[in-house]
């Protein structure tokens, strides 16, 4: 039986720097799973069903959020409508429904909320935070000039850019460093 002394990428930093490097490049190289990936996809999805549109047909790249793209079932009347219209059809139509109530009479009710009368509390679809960049970024389009048809569809860019920056980060020392379920031999060898 052999014994092998083990390292964390923080131990491996300090003691063996240029095992640490190697180590670091071979795990930017390897074929690891997005962190987040599905929970930021779900996320997308709730913002369709919680508007109440169909997403037929999506395809989300992480490594060029521009090649990402989506089919969004909206009827032509209202996913032609842009300006104040479309500010008018994304609160009747997504926003109310997350909005604190007003007029909550009751103590118990007002703690359970926790939120001012009126406002859209953080990651109210999922619990996720890409809620909030969603409807920020529906938001931004409307208001920037897009149709609620393009809005919808411009979130597909937005997935892919929560995607690659989720990449960027799994790919820093910081994170590397972080994850202290991977073990080294003092070669910078993966155990």
């Amino acid at each position: 039986m052999k014994t092998i002394k083990v390292y964390t990428p923080a131990e491996l930093k300090e003691l063996f720097p240029d095992a640490f490097e190697k180590a670091h490049e071979r795990y930017i190289q390897s074929d690891y799973e997005i962190p987040w990936s599905e929970d930021t996809i779900e996320s997308m999805k709730a913002v369709f069903k919680a508007a109440g549109l169909a997403l037929r047909d999506y395809s989300i790249d992480g490594y060029n959020p521009g090649n990402s793209g989506l089919k969004v079932d909206i009827e032509t009347a209202a996913g032609e409508l842009a300006g104040q219209r479309a500010i008018a059809w994304l609160e009747n139509n997504l926003f109310y429904a997350l909005r604190t109530p007003w007029g909550l009479g009751k103590i118990k009710d007002r703690v359970r909320y926790q939120h001012p009368a009126g406002s859209i509390p953080e990651c109210p679809l999922t619990g996720y935070c890409a809620d909030d960049d969603y409807l920020d970024a529906l938001t931004k389009e409307i208001l920037e000039g897009s149709t609620i048809k393009e809005a919808f569809q411009r979130l597909a860019y937005v997935a892919g850019k929560i995607l690659e920056n989720e990449i960027e980060y799994t790919q820093t020392e910081e994170y590397f460093i972080e994850n202290e379920c991977l073990v080294y031999t003092e070669e910078g060898r993966l155990i």
